[in-house]
């Protein structure tokens, strides 16, 4: 994301605002279906929580989860390739 939108305006970016304003730029400029927008906003605030449980409450995750890393990895994989393309 940071490397589409560069560095902000002012100071450095923060989760939630490079996440909507990524959105934003992607919707202004018809990089990806609304869909797969949207799919990707909610996959990076999943992909947040899991950080924010590793590195800040030091958790181990569940079998259920890893199986979700997963998936999310893969599905970013695939709009990395998109992107690319």
């Amino acid at each position: 994301m940071q490397a589409v939108l560069d560095n902000p305006k002012e100071g450095k970016w923060k989760h939630i605002g490079i996440n909507k304003q990524f959105s934003k730029y992607c919707v202004e400029n018809n990089l990806f279906d609304k869909t797969l927008i949207k799919n990707l906003y909610k996959t990076y605030e999943r992909l947040y929580f899991y950080r924010v449980k590793a590195d800040y409450k030091e958790e181990i995750y569940t079998e259920e989860e890893i199986k979700e890393l997963k998936i999310i990895f893969e599905f970013l994989k695939e709009v990395i390739n998109k992107w690319q393309s």
